[in-house]
């Protein structure tokens, strides 16, 4: 694993894409190659390869592959190395594919099709956005105008 100083350095367009890894493995609870690819516009391999190094090189311990379920899931130990593990990183990252959602022809289901309440001050994770987040790709979410922000892990 790398030290902090050397995430530091990490390429700004990885920065992004490991952020994205982290906030949707930690809120959604399931990553896969689809959620790069259709937020960066990149290939299958290259989201693939994002993943695994962002496992090997900086946080093997964080992310583990259920084959059931067909993705990364956040391990017990998980512990976000580039974002902060706050409800607004993930509220920022719905809003942010909502608006852009616009400008593609098709919008697909998961992140792009939903936006998210806009979100000041500091949180913690949340026991109740967990869930919900983690229906929102399948379409089962329901509207919400008032959640308590409390992560599952906590």
């Amino acid at each position: 694993m790398k030290r902090k100083q050397e995430i530091a350095s990490v390429r700004w367009d990885l920065a992004l894409r490991y952020r994205l890894i982290e906030t949707v493995a930690w809120w959604e609870g399931r990553l896969t190659t689809g959620h790069l690819m259709q937020s960066f516009g990149i290939s299958r391999q290259q989201a693939s390869k994002d993943i695994n190094s962002y496992i090997s090189e900086y946080a093997p311990k964080n992310l583990e592959y259920d084959k059931h379920l067909k993705g990364y899931v956040p391990s017990r130990h998980f512990k976000p190395l580039f974002i902060d593990d706050s409800a607004s990183a993930y509220l920022h990252l719905l809003n942010q594919n909502y608006e852009r959602a616009g400008s593609y022809r098709r919008a697909s289901p998961g992140l792009c099709a939903h936006r998210g309440a806009g979100c000041t001050g500091s949180f913690s994770p949340p026991a109740g956005v967990a869930p919900s987040a983690q229906s929102l790709p399948r379409g089962t979410a329901a509207g919400v105008r008032v959640c308590v922000f409390q992560h599952p892990g906590r």
